[in-house]
């Protein structure tokens, strides 16, 4: 029997990269899989594929920098699954730059996906795994939260927030 049998995930993040792969990892283990990115129609063509192989996939389309749209994907997740027992806080933007050119925007803009959206979903995830007694929140770091490369501080300023959260 896979060893995510039973369980629910929400993975932010889920249509590239690192997250989709971790999406990939989780369905293959048989989890149901709530799958939450800003391209909905990347989302769609791995729920439909997936789905197919007989796995079960929600395609919970959003933005991590927008709390309504995580609040409805974890909503979404529960009413379609039944319960949420893990967040994958996964989504993020890289921002390189130096950091006396930089601007505020620049800055707002990264710590909002990259700090904030991790605030968001746990925000709204929390609640549902405390009331069901139990649950894992897992977010996604960088060893640049604990030590910044040239050009990129910001990037490290938002993971050693993730991590001290």
């Amino acid at each position: 029997m896979p060893r995510l049998t039973g369980k629910v995930a929400l993975i932010t993040g889920a249509s590239d990269g690192l997250g989709l792969e971790v999406a990939r990892a989780f369905l293959a283990e048989g989890a149901a899989v709530a799958l939450f990115a800003r391209s909905a129609e990347k989302l769609a063509a791995l729920v439909a594929a997936e789905t197919a192989a007989g796995r079960r996939a929600l395609a919970t389309p959003g933005d991590v920098g927008v709390s309504a749209d995580l609040a409805r994907a974890v909503a979404a997740t529960v009413a379609a699954f039944g319960r949420l027992d893990v967040l994958v806080n996964n989504a993020a933007v890289a921002l390189p730059g130096d950091i006396t050119e930089q601007t505020d925007e620049d800055w707002l803009r990264l710590l909002n996906i990259n700090l904030l959206g991790v605030f968001r979903g746990i925000k709204y995830a929390l609640p549902h795994m405390l009331a069901q007694g139990s649950g894992s929140v897992i977010n996604m770091a960088s060893v640049q939260g604990d030590r910044s490369w040239d050009h990129w501080t910001t990037y490290a300023a938002a993971k050693g927030g993730m991590k001290a959260m």
